[in-house]
């Protein structure tokens, strides 16, 4: 009976204390933990033309939202941030993907899913974004 008090007891403490550092670990690294967890396993609040974005994306800020439009322009300029443009603007970046935005060819009709994050001048870019199978369902 005392070993339970012996051993037992400082585990919990140490479990604990553990418990409480990897939870400020996870909560400093701020919103890119978060938004790559939603990105991956979250479901798409709206699927949106690209040419409807400007108009009806404000009300789904923060939240994932697939994005179909037309490759205008890739951007590699930028090691960790490669960034595809669509013909009306927008702007996808694909963080440490790089490979699957290379994939992607001006031109392209593409689906793109991401957090969809409002710039200084009111500018609504997906920040992460990735690459969607074109053959998945879009009901815009």
């Amino acid at each position: 009976m005392v070993w339970k008090y012996v051993i037992l007891k400082p585990m919990r403490r140490m479990l604990n204390l553990l418990a409480i550092v990897l939870g400020v670990i996870f909560i400093g690294s701020g919103c890119g933990f978060i938004n790559r967890w939603k990105l991956d396993y979250g479901s798409a609040k709206a699927h949106i033309e690209e040419s409807d974005l400007a108009e009806r994306g404000k009300e789904f800020v923060g939240k994932k939202v697939v994005v179909r439009g037309m490759v205008k322009q890739a951007d590699f300029s930028k090691e960790k941030n490669p960034k595809i443009i669509l013909s009306h603007g927008t702007e996808c970046h694909f963080g440490k993907m790089k490979a699957m935005a290379e994939a992607i060819k001006v031109g392209d009709s593409v689906m793109i899913s991401g957090i969809l994050v409002e710039g200084k001048n009111e500018q609504l870019f997906l920040k992460p974004a990735m690459n969607r199978d074109p053959k998945a369902p879009f009901n815009p």
